[in-house]
């Protein structure tokens, strides 16, 4: 029993030097059909999140191959266009004097009727400290 207590006590007195990772990766196709361009287009869309004791980091991208059959050129599959993408990115850190976010953030105006959604910007904020 005191050993239990004894793993709670270290629990607790290490729990402001743990931090969080998330990564990940997706995989999406699109194919389109019209009366002459047949366009197949697969893409992976990787993210990696960080958030530590006064940092936090997202990434995430995309990658897209487009492929284009043409039924009027001779049914020909052209050479893939590589088309790379970076779809989110923001950081945002926090001292106990200031605090600051950069990147797209999510941002929604008081009533929510002009904007709401992602925002690429930044934010600087200090913060009043009585002595």
């Amino acid at each position: 029993m005191k050993k239990l207590i004894f793993l709670f006590i270290i629990l607790l007195l290490i729990t402001n030097f743990v931090f969080s990772v998330d990564f990940g990766i997706l995989m999406d196709q699109k194919i389109e059909a019209d009366s002459d361009l047949f366009t197949y287009t697969p893409s992976l869309a990787p993210w990696f999140s960080w958030t530590g004791n006064n940092l936090s980091l997202y990434f995430s991208g995309l990658l897209s191959f487009k492929y284009n059959y043409n039924y009027t050129d001779g049914g020909l599959w052209r050479e893939p266009l590589l088309l790379p993408e970076i779809t989110r990115f923001a950081f945002s850190y926090g001292n106990r004097g200031f605090f600051i976010e950069a990147g797209r953030i999510a941002y929604n105006d008081i009533l929510t009727l002009t904007a709401s959604g992602f925002f690429g910007c930044y934010l600087l904020k200090q913060v009043y400290q009585p002595r």
